[in-house]
């Protein structure tokens, strides 16, 4: 298992936007990242959750099943496949205005897999869908707000032959760091609250 370290480079391998992004591990809070990587005909969307010592320490009491004191490999095994089922209540994509059918991995990192560690912790859950040449509408929300939640970042990430056309976000006010980056701390204050961004792309083959 890596070291906290480890993890958050680890974090960061999915967080490689044309900005620099810069995931955290705050010690009661699980922050949590959001990507759209669009690379050819393909765009990679990944959701990092960093996962500090308090919240982690009630992650691995909630894996550890039979409640022994040790995390096994089937008990992360079904984690993951818990996170893999519930991803769409984590982060919502669509694309020109239609929700993209997307095939989901999810990978649970515990850095210890002793229930009482307090370690950081980091989810990672990952998708990919096609994506033709033209312009096209990219929609990114965080979903349902985890407990403890702290920031959150949406960003995205363009191969040379896409352009960002414009970018926007949600009704409630989102902190615009770049035109490729959006964040905004701790939960909603309204379930209803639009916290989505809006990315607006388009491609060489379309002419721009």
């Amino acid at each position: 298992m890596p070291g906290a370290a480890g993890l958050v480079l680890c974090a960061l391998g999915l967080l490689a936007t044309r900005v620099e992004a810069h995931p955290e591990i705050s010690p009661t809070l699980v922050n949590r990242y959001l990507a759209a990587a669009v690379l050819g005909d393909k765009i990679q969307l990944s959701l990092t959750l960093l996962f500090g010592l308090v919240p982690a320490a009630e992650l691995r009491r909630k894996i550890d099943s039979d409640a022994d004191g040790t995390i096994s490999d089937s008990e992360i095994a079904a984690a993951q496949g818990q996170w893999r089922q519930d991803t769409q209540r984590t982060f919502a994509f669509s694309l020109d205005g239609k929700p993209a059918e997307l095939v989901f991995a999810a990978s649970v990192h515990l850095n210890g897999t002793t229930a009482d560690s307090t370690a950081p912790a980091v989810i990672e859950i990952a998708a990919s869908c096609a994506v033709t040449p033209g312009r096209h509408s990219l929609r990114l929300d965080g979903g349902h707000d985890l407990p403890r939640l702290g920031e959150t970042e949406i960003a995205l990430d363009l191969s040379p032959d896409w352009t960002l056309v414009e970018s926007r976000g949600g009704a409630a006010p989102l902190a615009r760091e770049t035109l490729w980056k959006y964040r905004f701390d701790g939960p909603r204050r309204d379930p209803k609250e639009d916290r989505s961004v809006t990315f607006v792309i388009g491609s060489a083959q379309a002419g721009r």
